[in-house]
């Protein structure tokens, strides 16, 4: 049993990773495969994330998919609900506990299977909205910030929701290297306005751009119009 149960922790491990509730389908696997009765699960299922959750954190940290206080307001209150929850918990009887759980992952089953998908809106930021959200004219206003090989997007407590960084590689020549949009953003044309006042800034300043960002170059083929800040050279 115990090759199969490796199996299982490399499974529910690599769906934890994508966020998609690998802890609910290792519970389930311990009470209705392997025998484990439901608080014991619950207990190995919570050793399992001190492992498995910062192993997966680091990557959302790296790339900038944590909104910081948004995790302080919900780790201390559910610090206390969880304390709350094991200790009534314990004093509930194991054939209701598994009945509860299994009927609450029947009904986020059901839920997902026929949801409909989601239409494109504005993001929701709460009290974590981007300095380019207007609450008065419920409108983007697109203000990017600029500095020396650098166009970005922050919101009100500096956190970085956008940008495109291009260093100079001669007098009239720039190597657009990087760019980045916050998941929270993506799918929004974010990264298309950006482009587009780059592309302004450099007109502006009459300047050319080398493509080395798989996005950029991408982005410019399908923007034929823009076409005349391209250059393949370093010198102009």
């Amino acid at each position: 049993m115990k090759w199969l149960d490796f199996a299982v922790g490399l499974a529910t491990g690599v769906i934890s990773g994508f966020g998609i509730g690998g802890g609910s389908l290792l519970i389930l696997y311990l009470t209705a495969v392997a025998g484990v009765n439901q608080y014991t699960a619950g207990g190995i299922n919570l050793l399992y994330f001190i492992g498995c959750a910062p192993a997966a954190l680091l990557s959302h940290i790296r790339h900038k998919d944590v909104i910081w206080r948004a995790v302080l307001f919900c780790t201390l209150s559910g610090v206390v609900t969880s304390v709350a929850a094991a200790f009534v918990g314990a004093h509930i009887e194991v054939g209701l506990l598994r009945r509860l759980f299994g009927g609450l992952l029947l009904y986020i089953g059901v839920k997902e299977l026929f949801a409909k998908a989601p239409k494109k809106r504005r993001p929701n930021l709460g009290f974590l909205r981007p300095v380019w959200y207007d609450k008065e004219k419920e409108a983007h206003r697109m203000e990017f910030q600029t500095e020396p090989g650098r166009l970005f997007l922050q919101d009100e407590n500096g956190r970085l929701l956008a940008e495109v960084t291009f260093p100079a590689v001669s007098l009239k020549v720039v190597n657009i290297n990087h760019t980045f949009v916050h998941a929270s953003l993506r799918g929004q044309g974010v990264a298309d306005d950006m482009m587009k006042a780059l592309v302004r800034q450099l007109r502006a300043q009459g300047k050319k751009a080398r493509l080395t960002c798989s996005y950029a170059s991408g982005w410019f083929a399908r923007h034929p119009e823009y076409a005349d800040v391209i250059t393949t050279g370093f010198l102009e």
